[in-house]
């Protein structure tokens, strides 16, 4: 999605995936890795309906969130 709307900026986005494992070996050099060991390979399941339904809530587009998050990170020097 940022590579079609922002292709300047999506030079700098990260395009690899890296397995549980390694990250489980990483995190033995680096603690800042530890605090996400819990969440490797849990898939969480959540839902806004009652949101929706109950506030009216129209949450925005997927593309629309990641893209604006990209320009914020950009504007704020991160990207």
């Amino acid at each position: 999605m940022i590579r079609e709307k922002r292709q300047a900026q999506a030079k700098k986005v990260p395009t690899l995936s890296v397995p549980n494992v390694a990250v489980r070996v990483l995190s033995w050099f680096d603690a800042s890795l530890r605090m996400i060991l819990p969440e490797l390979g849990h898939m969480t399941d959540s839902s806004n309906e009652k949101a929706k339904r109950r506030l009216g809530w129209k949450p925005r587009s997927v593309e629309d969130s990641v893209v604006d998050t990209a320009d914020s990170l950009v504007k704020m020097g991160i990207l």
